[in-house]
């Protein structure tokens, strides 16, 4: 597995490529990337054998913004309409229409209510929200492929502007998308562990070598377990 975070442009998976040599290159059998176009071009130019899965994060992460955009958007209209009781119904919705269900308190839970009630577009993008997650959850790729179609439909024909973009740029790249069921692969560990690299590194500052740093990353994320003994 290749993960995409070694930098934000073709280029650099270039010189990645170049580095490793073109047998290993051939022995890449899968990478899980955004939908970096960059990316992309660069993986399919020199990974001949790989098979790409975008991450089920950041497909998920394209729906999470554009139900916060409808939201944005209705309460614009809300106010200009001069309907400030339907738009204070929106106001503070964010969290609640963005998180599981499961995990709503009573008072998201109330908000989340309220929409359904009083906003009808803004709980449809929440209703497409939850829905791609679903189809992303099943684990047998021929349910997943007709869950996926549906909400490329459902989202198609949502007149939601925001949704109706999501669905053409999941649609153009389906098949990575439907390759997370079947690998199940996603970059979550790796981003993780990314972000702690970059905390050590921010610790780091003021010393004068590279030497120490280094260290500190073996030390914390390379496995090692110490047992001094006791006093």
């Amino acid at each position: 597995m290749l993960d995409h975070d070694t930098g934000k442009t073709a280029e650099t998976l270039y010189a990645f490529f170049d580095l490793i040599g073109q047998e290993q290159c051939e022995g890449i059998e899968t990478v899980t990337i955004d939908m970096s176009a960059a990316y992309e071009k660069a993986i399919t130019e020199r990974l001949p054998n790989a098979t790409i899965i975008f991450d089920r994060f950041h497909v998920q992460q394209l729906s999470s913004h554009a139900v916060d955009e409808v939201r944005r958007g209705q309460h614009r209209e809300l106010l200009d309409a001069g309907a400030t009781e339907e738009a204070t119904v929106i106001k503070g919705t964010r969290f609640a229409l963005l998180k599981n269900p499961w995990n709503l308190t009573r008072d998201e839970g109330r908000k989340l209510r309220d929409v359904q009630d009083n906003n009808t577009q803004l709980f449809r993008a929440y209703l497409l929200n939850q829905t791609l997650a679903s189809a992303l959850d099943y684990l047998q790729p021929p349910r997943a492929r007709r869950a996926l179609d549906d909400w490329l439909s459902w989202a198609c024909r949502s007149k939601l502007a925001p949704f109706v973009k999501v669905s053409r740029t999941i649609r153009s790249k389906k098949e990575g998308v439907l390759a997370y069921i079947q690998e199940r692969l996603a970059n979550g560990i790796v981003e993780g562990t990314n972000n702690r690299l970059r905390m050590l590194a921010r610790r780091a500052f003021g010393f004068h070598s590279p030497d120490a740093l280094i260290s500190m990353r073996y030390l914390c994320c390379g496995g090692i377990e110490l047992h001094p003994p006791l006093l």
